[in-house]
């Protein structure tokens, strides 16, 4: 494609400096009669390959742009699951409960949103007491948890 532009300014650039530098007679308007035709020639080879070719326009560089797209969409969906799991530990955390790992479930759509389907947690180390405030307390995490992601507190599964 850039190789066509560039001959097409060059076969303009050279019909209009010989406009200027050949005479007016028979021979300078055959000149210019044979340059123009050479002008169009150049601007229509395009088109008759592509009826030859059966009219494939797939350009490989604008194919290779929309995987790059897509690749460049599927990280920042990444991104954002890392950033909610990032979340779910801290809602923990600063609930003094240690979490071994946060696993998210989810599905991403073909536009590239993201839907959250379950959110696994695994607790470390929990001291079980005789008044079960661990329970009131993860409780209150699922429920901090559901507000911000905004599923159901059934899809929170907290594993001690």
């Amino acid at each position: 494609m850039n190789d066509w532009i560039i001959k097409v300014i060059c076969i303009v650039l050279l019909t209009s400096i010989l406009a200027l530098i050949v005479p007016e007679n028979s021979i300078g308007k055959n000149i210019k009669g044979i340059f123009s035709l050479i002008t169009v020639i150049v601007v229509i080879t395009p088109l008759i390959n592509s009826f030859q070719n059966g009219f494939n326009f797939q350009n490989k560089e604008y194919s290779n742009s929309v995987v790059l797209q897509e690749d460049f969409l599927n990280s920042i969906s990444e991104k954002r699951i890392e950033l909610l799991k990032d979340e779910c530990i801290s809602i923990f955390k600063k609930n003094n409960l240690d979490v071994e790992n946060c696993v998210i479930s989810y599905e991403i759509s073909n536009e590239y949103e993201v839907t959250v389907k379950k959110v696994h947690i695994y607790l470390n180390n929990l001291v079980i007491n005789g008044n079960l405030e661990h329970k009131n307390i993860i409780e209150k995490c699922k429920d901090e948890i559901k507000n911000y992601i905004g599923i159901s507190v059934e899809n929170i599964l907290v594993y001690e």
